[in-house]
């Protein structure tokens, strides 16, 4: 993924700091399983002291951000 792809986004649904994530939609809209249903397709940039990782598709389980927010609450 290239850079002109990441400015041509729109904001983050994310963001912190140098963290910036994208997130496009369900893996599985249709699906009534648990693990299936909550995988969503998502975009992640980081970008930091000249160094740029971008990862896109589906990487992130509602789970793991519902417990990022639990963390963060904290």
């Amino acid at each position: 993924m290239n850079d002109r792809f990441i400015e041509n986004l729109v904001p983050p649904d994310i963001k912190m700091k140098h963290l910036d994530i994208w997130v496009h939609g369900r893996e599985f809209p249709d699906s009534d399983e648990y693990w299936d249903s909550n995988w969503l397709r998502a975009t992640a940039h980081c970008s930091l002291s000249g160094a740029r990782v971008t990862a896109s598709g589906s990487i992130l389980h509602l789970s793991e951000i519902h417990s990022w927010l639990t963390e963060l609450e904290t």
